[in-house]
């Protein structure tokens, strides 16, 4: 138990930030973990890059390599919104949550209540 202590600091001191900073750095801070990362993922860059290459034919080569780029700083968006996730609240969804007031107007007439479905 003790000899795992070490790798939990090391990946905590990796968590933390996510754990205090506000959203938009989280979002900064994800994208650098794995532009930090990025240099080490030459397997992965490869199999993102012959993906693209087989979806997108006519692309350039530039433009291959420039949405393998993308498509990897994304997943810095991803790990930014699953460690920020434990601090969502209502405040949060409404300044970043956009949604279609008519579908929702729809989505809240079609709803039933649970004590009608019975």
């Amino acid at each position: 138990m003790i000899r795992y202590i070490p790798s939990f600091i090391f990946v905590y001191l990796f968590y933390l930030p996510f754990r205090i900073l506000p959203y938009r750095l989280c979002l900064l801070y994800g994208r650098l973990l794995v532009f930090l990362l990025y240099p080490f993922a030459k397997k992965h860059r490869r199999i993102a890059y012959e993906n693209i290459s087989h979806a997108f034919p006519d692309y350039t080569e530039t433009q291959k390599k420039e949405l393998v780029r993308k498509s990897i700083l994304h997943i810095g968006n991803l790990v930014a919104g699953t460690l920020f996730a434990p601090r969502l609240n209502q405040k949060w969804m409404d300044r970043y949550l956009v949604y279609d007031p008519e579908s929702l107007a729809i989505e809240k007439k079609q709803t039933k209540k649970v004590s009608e479905s019975f």
